[in-house]
């Protein structure tokens, strides 16, 4: 009788363990799998921001970023200086033609 009460008892503590176990290893493997999905979609969500910026610049356009409080405006280098290029052309022959 005595060793039929110790088995029970071993096997409940063996099970109870195992359930244990196999709970934390789930959790592990799900706190795993939903980091993974984060992070793709973080690098997902990154990839369509410069995607973004780079469409919207592509005409000459200024695209306004806005992180925390701060805004910047967002612009082509080219364009800036394809700007400046035709401003001092245009500067150029406004004062050629006023000379004469």
């Amino acid at each position: 009788m005595r060793s039929e009460n110790a088995f029970k008892i071993a096997t409940i503590i063996l099970t109870i363990v195992l359930v244990l176990v196999l709970g934390f290893i789930a959790f592990d493997k799900y706190t795993a799998y939903q980091n993974n999905k984060i992070g793709a979609a973080y690098s997902q969500g990154a990839a369509d921001v410069i995607a973004q910026v780079f469409q919207r610049t592509a005409d000459c356009g200024v695209v306004p970023l806005t992180f925390g409080n701060g805004t910047r405006s967002v612009a082509d280098v080219a364009c800036i200086q394809q700007a400046i290029q035709q401003g001092l052309g245009q500067a150029q022959t406004a004062n050629s033609n006023q000379s004469k």
